[in-house]
C-alpha cells in the first residue's frame, strides 16, 4: 500500500511539474487536425498497460535505476522549456513515466510496459518546419502528372493545378503529413499486435510513410477527375470529404496486403 501511495504521489507531483507541457499536449490534440488522434493514442496505451499489467504479472520491485531516469528527465524538460521547445518536453514527460515505472516495478517490468508508454509519442506534435512545403508541391507534382495518364488534361506550378475549367491549390491539410501521421500511428499499433519477427515489424512500419503519401496522392487525383468531369463544386463538396476516410481505410488495407506480399515473397526465397 506504502509503494502504490508513493507512486501516486509521484505521478501527481510529475503532472504538477509538467502542466504546462499537458495543456500544450491537449490544446495540440484539440486544435491541430494533425493531432486530433491524440486522445484515442492515449486511450489506447493506457488499455494496453493495464493489459499487460494484468496478464504477463508485473510485480513490484525497487530499482534505483528509475530515479536516474527520472533526474535526466527533469534535466532535459528544464532545458526544454528554458528553450520553450515543446516536442522535447513531452517526450521528457514519457521517459520520466518510465523511469518512475522502473523505480517501482523494476527495469524488466517497465521493459513490458515500454510500448503503451511511448507509444504516445506518435501523439505529440512534431515540429515538422519546411516539410509540408516540399510535400506540397511533390504531391502536386505527382496528382498533375497521374491524371494526365488518365486523360484529365492538368499543368503543374508549384503547388498549383491548373485544369481548363478551374485551379487547384495543394494546401498544408493537402500535402499527405496528416495521412503520413495516421498511417504511422496505426501502422506502429499493428506491428505491435501481429506475431511476426521485429524486422518484419519495422518494414511494415517504415512502409506506411509511402502507403500514406500514394493514398493522399490517389485522393487528390480523385478530385480532380472529378472536377474535370463534373466541375469543381462537385469535387469540393461532399466527396471531398468522403474521398479522405476512403483512401485511409485502403491505405489501411494496403498495409495488411504488404504483410502477405512479404509472407509470400519469404515462401518463396524458402520454397
Amino acid at each position: 500500500m506504502n509503494r502504490v501511495i508513493a507512486m501516486i504521489l509521484s505521478l501527481a507531483m510529475l503532472i504538477l511539474v509538467y502542466s504546462q507541457t499537458l495543456l500544450w499536449l491537449t490544446g495540440s490534440w484539440i486544435y491541430n487536425s494533425y493531432y486530433s488522434h491524440g486522445f484515442i493514442v492515449l486511450a489506447v496505451s493506457v488499455y494496453l498497460g493495464y493489459r499487460i499489467a494484468r496478464e504477463k504479472e508485473v510485480s513490484p520491485y525497487i530499482d534505483i535505476f528509475g530515479i536516474y531516469i527520472i533526474a535526466i528527465s527533469l534535466f532535459i524538460h528544464v532545458l526544454a522549456s528554458f528553450w520553450e521547445i515543446e516536442f522535447l518536453s513531452a517526450v521528457s514527460l514519457l521517459t520520466a513515466i518510465f523511469g518512475i515505472t522502473t523505480t517501482f516495478y523494476g527495469y524488466n517490468s517497465a521493459k513490458k510496459l515500454a510500448f503503451p508508454i511511448f507509444f504516445i509519442l506518435l501523439a505529440i506534435p512534431f515540429p515538422i518546419y519546411d516539410i509540408t512545403n516540399v510535400l506540397e508541391v511533390l504531391s502536386a507534382q505527382a496528382t498533375t502528372a497521374f491524371v494526365n495518364f488518365l486523360g484529365i488534361k492538368a499543368t503543374n506550378i508549384g503547388a498549383e493545378i491548373q485544369l481548363k475549367s478551374c485551379n487547384f491549390i495543394v494546401g498544408a491539410p493537402c500535402s499527405g503529413i496528416r495521412a503520413i501521421v495516421s498511417l504511422l500511428t496505426v501502422g506502429t499499433l499493428y506491428g505491435y499486435l501481429i506475431n511476426e519477427k521485429l524486422w518484419l515489424k519495422a518494414i511494415l512500419v517504415v512502409l506506411t510513410i509511402p502507403l500514406a503519401l500514394v493514398a493522399n496522392i490517389l485522393r487528390i487525383s480523385s478530385i480532380i477527375v472529378m472536377a474535370g468531369i463534373y466541375g469543381k463544386d462537385v469535387a469540393l463538396g461532399f466527396f471531398h470529404y468522403a474521398s479522405d476516410l476512403t483512401l485511409f481505410i485502403i491505405a489501411v488495407i494496403m498495409l495488411m496486403l504488404s504483410r502477405r506480399c512479404m509472407h509470400w515473397l519469404i515462401s518463396r526465397q524458402h520454397s
